[in-house]
């Protein structure tokens, strides 16, 4: 609905008729206006200057400036509603350069807003506005006047002189079936069938429109499988889910969203859910979706409705069926010892071991991405010959055999140490292994490649000098 212009013939499309004024028709000198299309045919010093239309087609009203600032150019007296605030607006433009016009509204000989120079640039359209509020009164005599009283100069051009609602007011009513009425601008509604809405505006113009709801199927979900709970790991994808439909709905999924706690409806829930992926069509027949991702991965217990998708408007059909799913958390071992031998040419079995929780077994890997496993045990003793590491998880032993998941397994190493060379022992120059009871000798030990020394005295320097005695 437009706000619409109370002017009468505000554009001059009519010629000089339905306005007032204290100028002269056809008066060529100050105080004389007249009706064109083209300022310049109507004043032969004016300017062009043409309506504000691409085709510049239109009229305008032309004047030469009154001596008496007092008199008005444009004047008309219009029915108001009492209480209401109106917009005033006209468009101004100079048709010559010199001494511009200062043009102002007066409301019922009262001047409202400020006054408006125009520009000394012609054929300038400028548009000019204010508010005017009408108080108790129910008409009013709405004038324009040029404040500029000069004699030389002072030409002007006005169109499109409008009085409008400001921010007019609306009203809403409603109707439809089952004595369904109300009074906002919207309103949502759950029965099928036609609803028409008349808006009025505070000059009493009204509009109305209607719009007719239809009955949307409604299929009937049932047969929600597994029945029973969904027990997965951390992580993991729901195998499968799958319901019964009574018939086909274009343009409609099924969603199947999960829970913290059970909700009494699904549709309107405000708690936070976590909807997953894939959905499905509505078809008449069984519907099923497989490795269904998004689930939390917190631990615990959720409740999974599968719903319509988009929700339907009609809130008597909004079917769900649901299904409870538990995510158990994935175990890492709680400790780890690796093991250590000493080289000897030939592959040797190293201890390793670890620990899990309870109702967890230890299974070994021989890397972090491995699927295969070596070993499922607290302990674990492969032949290596090489320093070798091993990764370590744990399984739960009970449904759904959770795993430490691939990439957060353990490292265990394996260590096969050097084995070091024997050394050489001398003695030093003058003295002999053959010692007499004592007497010392000192002894060298050199050699000695990938280890560190120790002598049977204890001492781990390359020498030492030893006293021997007889018991």
């Amino acid at each position: 609905m437009t706000n619409p212009n109370l002017v009468t013939n505000g554009s001059f499309t009519d010629g000089n008729v339905g306005f007032g004024t204290d100028y002269g028709f056809q008066n060529w000198t100050n105080g004389g206006y007249g009706v064109t299309t083209d300022a310049s045919t109507y004043y032969t010093w004016a300017s062009a200057c043409k309506d504000r239309t691409a085709s510049g087609t239109g009229n305008i009203f032309v004047a030469d400036g009154a001596l008496d600032a007092a008199a008005a150019v444009w004047y008309q007296t219009i029915p108001v509603k009492a209480n209401t605030t109106y917009r005033l607006s006209t468009y101004a433009s100079s048709i010559g350069s010199s001494s511009p016009a200062v043009l102002a509204f007066y409301v019922n000989g009262v001047k409202v807003g400020t006054s408006t120079t125009l520009s000394t640039t012609t054929c300038q359209w400028q548009q000019i506005t204010t508010t005017w509020s009408s108080g108790s009164a129910t008409s009013a005599l709405f004038e324009i006047r040029n404040e500029n009283a000069v004699v030389g100069g002072n030409d002007f051009a006005l169109d499109d002189i409008a009085v409008t609602y400001e921010n007019p007011t609306l009203t809403y009513s409603w109707t439809g079936p089952n004595s369904f009425t109300a009074t906002t601008q919207n309103v949502s509604v759950t029965t099928a069938g036609t609803y028409t809405l008349t808006v009025s505006a505070p000059s009493g113009c009204t509009a109305t429109a209607s719009t007719t709801i239809a009955t949307c199927p409604c299929p009937t979900l049932s047969n929600a499988s597994p029945s029973t709970t969904i027990a997965i790991c951390a992580g993991a994808t729901i195998p499968s889910l799958s319901l019964t439909s009574n018939l086909a709905v274009s343009g409609t999924m099924i969603e199947w969203c999960a829970f913290t706690s059970a909700q009494t409806n699904p549709y309107t829930s405000t708690a936070t859910m976590y909807c997953l992926q894939p959905e499905a069509n509505v078809i008449n027949g069984t519907i099923t979706a497989t490795n269904l991702t998004g689930m939390p991965t917190i631990p615990g217990t959720y409740y999974v409705y599968a719903c319509l998708k988009p929700v339907p408007t009609d809130a008597s059909c909004r079917p769900f069926v649901s299904y409870i799913v538990t995510v158990t958390a994935n175990p890492t071992p709680v400790s780890v010892t690796g093991g250590t031998v000493c080289a000897t040419g030939s592959a040797q079995s190293v201890p390793l071991s670890a620990t899990c929780i309870t109702g967890a077994t230890p299974t070994w890997y021989s890397s972090q991405t491995s699927t295969t496993a070596l070993a499922t045990a607290t302990s674990y003793s492969p032949s290596v010959s090489a320093t070798t590491t091993y990764y370590v998880g744990c399984k739960l032993t009970a449904s759904p055999n959770c795993e430490t998941v691939t990439g957060s397994r353990t490292a265990v190493t394996a260590t096969v140490n050097p084995t070091p060379t024997a050394p050489t022992i001398s003695v030093a120059s003058g003295s002999s292994l053959s010692v007499c009871s004592g007497s010392s000798t000192t002894l060298t030990a050199s050699a000695c490649i990938r280890g560190s020394l120790l002598w049977s005295t204890g001492e781990t320097t390359p020498t030492i000098t030893v006293s021997p005695t007889v018991n």
